[in-house]
């Protein structure tokens, strides 16, 4: 009876030596659901990362429902950036600013951003430098050549040159999109 008991006892021993071990190897549901919130979330820290995410955004789908954040202020010069093509995600600067979006630009919709999708969302941050553009020249903005969604708290310090629908924030503004709390300063626009 007592080889009966040291078996039994030595046998949950070891069950609850596995069950500790498999406990503490098993990510718990909280870290899990963080991990896949989080994999949603780009950081941009760097102008090499930025080209990077404006490539993706080629694909209307890309950016839907993503967040992007910005890490720290980002200098564009000496780089092939031309603009974000589509985005309809979240884009939250953190209050950094982009210096050098310095683009010639043949066409239309044009800006840091060419189109903005109903549910974009744009908010806290400035970029600074001069948008050209030859061609058509319609719809032309500083951070958005064409908005279908939401804007707010960004602003535009440079020039932007184009024909028709010319502007510091978007050039166009689509029905129902916003532009809130956008200042408007030390911006030269040139519509021919």
């Amino acid at each position: 009876m007592r080889k009966r008991m040291k078996t039994v006892r030595g046998l949950w021993a070891g069950l609850l030596a596995a069950a500790v071990v498999l406990t503490s190897a098993a990510p718990s549901a909280l870290t899990v659901q963080a991990e896949e919130a989080d994999s949603d979330v780009i950081v941009i820290s760097s102008a090499r990362e930025l080209i990077e995410f404006a490539n993706n955004c080629k694909y209307d789908s890309y950016s839907r429902g993503r967040t992007v954040r910005l890490a720290t202020d980002i200098n564009l010069s000496n780089t092939d950036f031309n603009g974000i093509p589509y985005f309809d995600g979240t884009f939250d600067g953190a209050n950094h600013t982009i210096r050098s979006f310095n683009v010639d630009y043949k066409g239309s919709d044009y800006g840091f951003f060419r189109y903005l999708g109903e549910n974009a969302y744009v908010c806290n941050f400035s970029v600074s430098g001069n948008v050209n553009t030859s061609g058509s020249q319609k719809n032309i903005g500083g951070i958005a050549g064409v908005n279908y969604g939401t804007i707010t708290n960004c602003t535009f310090y440079g020039k932007v040159n184009g024909t028709t629908y010319v502007g510091a924030i978007a050039g166009i503004n689509k029905p129902g999109a916003n532009i809130t709390n956008c200042p408007v300063s030390y911006t030269h626009l040139r519509a021919h």
